[in-house]
C-alpha cells in the first residue's frame, strides 16, 4: 500500500462514523501533497479530526501553501462536500471508498482540474465524477478528466441539453441523429429543423465534436428489408422498424439513417448528468422516418425495463399512432399509469 492510501486509511479510521470515505480521501490527498505524508505534523492531527480547513489555514500561515493552492483546496473541499452528499443519496451498496486503494495520479489530475472550478453547476458535475470514482475505481478515465477540465460552463450546459436527444442503437451504441447532406433536401431539412426545434443545431454538434463528446465523422446505419425488425430507443420509448410481409422478396432497398456516435468520454460525462430523455423528440423522429420509408412498419412502444440487451416493452399500447400532435410524457404512457 502506497503512502497516499496509508494516509487515507489512518484518516478514515479516525474520522467520525457518520462521514463517508470521501472526506478522508481529500484529507489524505492534502496530507500526501502538502505534508509529504508526514503523519507526525500537528496539521495531520487536525485532518484526522475532520478539521481539514483548519489544517489548510495552518499550511498557509507556515507559507507551505500558496494562495493559488489555497483557492484550489477550498474548491476541492466544496466539491468533496457535494460528492459526499451525492454518494449518500445513491444509497450505494458498494464498498465505501476507504476499503480499496486509489490512484494518487488520478486524484492529482482531479485536483488540478476541479481545483480551478468555482461555478456551482460545474462543481456539481465534478462532484459526481468524484463520487463515482469513490464508488468504483476506474469509472472515469484521465481523458475524461482532461476533457471536462477544458470544458466551459456553456459547453457543459450544451451537453446537458443534447443528452435529452441521445438515442441507443441495437448494438447499444449511443448516438445523436442527423442525416446525410447529399440526400433528399426536403427530408434532411425536416430532420435538421427537428433537431434545432429541440435546442441542438449544427453548430452545437460541431462544438460537441470539438469537445470530444461526439465522434468527428458521421456514421451510416442501414436496416435491410430482409432483417425482419430493428429498433432505436431512449430510456422510455422504443421505435421498432419491421418489414411489411407483403414486400417483394427481391427488394434491395434499405432503411438508412446517419448519426454522430457518442464517444467513450461522452458516455462517461453524460452518465453523471441528471437528464431525462425527451420522448417527444423520439416520437417526432419516428413520424419523419415513417413518412420517408412507407414500406416499413414503424411503431413505438413504452419500455417497461432494460437489462443489458433484454428490453421489455408494452406491446399492448402502440404510442406512435396515437401521438399525432399531442404531447407525450411519462404519465401518458399506458404502462406508466
Amino acid at each position: 500500500m502506497d503512502v497516499f492510501n496509508q494516509v487515507i486509511k489512518v484518516v478514515s479510521d479516525a474520522l467520525p462514523i457518520v462521514q463517508s470515505g470521501i472526506p478522508s480521501i481529500v484529507g489524505g490527498f492534502i496530507t500526501a501533497m502538502f505534508l509529504r505524508g508526514n503523519t507526525q505534523r500537528v496539521e495531520f492531527e487536525k485532518i484526522k479530526m475532520g478539521k481539514v480547513q483548519e489544517a489548510i489555514d495552518d499550511l498557509v500561515k507556515n507559507h507551505e501553501l500558496t494562495l493559488t493552492e489555497l483557492v484550489k483546496c477550498k474548491n476541492l473541499l466544496r466539491i468533496a462536500e457535494l460528492a459526499d452528499r451525492e454518494y449518500k443519496n445513491k444509497e450505494s451498496k458498494h464498498e465505501t471508498g476507504t476499503e480499496h486503494e486509489f490512484d494518487f495520479d488520478w486524484f492529482l489530475r482531479f485536483f488540478e482540474g476541479a481545483g480551478n472550478i468555482s461555478n456551482e453547476d460545474m462543481q456539481l458535475i465534478w462532484a459526481r465524477i468524484l463520487a463515482g470514482e469513490v464508488q468504483k475505481k476506474g469509472t472515469f478515465s484521465l481523458r475524461t478528466l482532461e476533457t471536462l477540465r477544458n470544458m466551459t460552463q456553456s459547453e457543459a450546459m450544451l451537453v446537458q441539453q443534447a443528452a435529452q436527444l441521445i438515442l441507443t442503437q441495437v448494438n447499444r451504441e449511443k448516438f445523436i441523429y442527423c442525416d446525410n447532406l447529399s440526400e433528399n433536401l426536403t427530408y434532411e431539412q425536416e430532420v435538421y429543423e427537428l433537431n434545432e426545434a429541440y435546442g441542438v443545431d449544427n453548430k452545437d454538434i460541431s462544438v460537441m465534436t470539438e469537445c470530444g463528446i461526439l465522434g468527428s465523422a458521421k456514421k451510416q446505419y442501414r436496416v435491410s428489408f430482409f432483417e425482419g425488425s430493428n429498433h432505436i430507443y431512449n430510456g422510455n420509448i422504443i421505435i421498432v422498424f419491421q418489414t411489411k410481409q407483403e414486400l417483394n422478396k427481391n427488394c434491395e432497398e434499405f432503411l438508412e439513417y446517419y448519426a454522430y456516435e457518442v464517444t467513450q468520454i461522452g458516455n462517461q460525462i453524460i452518465s453523471i448528468l441528471d437528464v431525462k430523455s425527451d420522448n417527444n423528440y423520439l416520437l417526432d423522429l419516428g413520424l419523419i422516418l415513417k413518412k420517408k420509408y412507407p414500406d416499413f412498419t414503424i411503431s413505438a412502444y413504452g419500455i417497461k425495463s432494460i437489462d443489458g440487451d433484454n428490453i421489455i416493452v408494452d406491446t399492448d399500447f402502440e404510442v406512435l399512432s396515437d401521438y399525432k400532435n399531442e404531447t407525450i410524457n411519462d404519465d401518458s404512457l399506458q404502462w406508466k399509469k
